[in-house]
């Protein structure tokens, strides 16, 4: 059952500092790799071609204010998160992360892509996603939505990814 993309984005915070540019791109990246090599989503949400790339908006609506520094989840976004969402009901966010962080084989896939890609650059990370046709078809159409089946299509198309 794919996650909420924000309690993802918590969780990969929680392992692996990081930019929100980063952020974005390596949510595409596990997006692309969870639909190729596990067959469902990593989660629900739409990613979006925009500027710099491929963007989850609800995840960029959570950290637009971040500028360039690293975000970082803590035990005291964890409190404050959840008391978030029993005050807004914009459901549990952390009750997601909790259920991502005890499965195991989703953990080892995430954690093995941080893990092998936390050398590169975040601007290289950018300008690879902009020669992907998923982005540059979206991007210069005028509809920014990349839809989940053709990420997969695509990916599956280039050889997927190695993880």
């Amino acid at each position: 059952m794919p996650y909420n993309a924000l309690s993802v984005a918590k969780y990969i915070l929680s392992h692996c500092p990081m930019d929100h540019v980063r952020l974005q791109k390596t949510l595409y990246f596990l997006q692309a790799i969870f639909l190729v090599n596990v067959g469902r989503p990593l989660f629900n949400e739409n990613i979006e071609a925009w500027d710099y790339g491929p963007v989850v908006r609800e995840v960029f609506n959570e950290y637009r204010y971040s500028g360039s520094q690293d975000l970082r989840f803590d035990d005291i976004d964890r409190k404050v998160q959840s008391d978030m969402d029993v005050f807004f009901g914009t459901g549990n966010v952390m009750e997601d992360f909790n259920r991502l962080a005890s499965e195991e084989n989703d953990n080892i896939i995430i954690k093995n892509f941080l893990d092998n890609n936390k050398s590169i650059n975040t601007w290289a990370l950018v300008d690879l996603t902009h020669r992907f046709e998923t982005w540059i078809n979206h991007y210069n159409s005028g509809n920014s939505i990349i839809p989940k089946e053709e990420i997969a299509e695509y990916h599956r198309r280039i050889g997927g990814f190695n993880v």
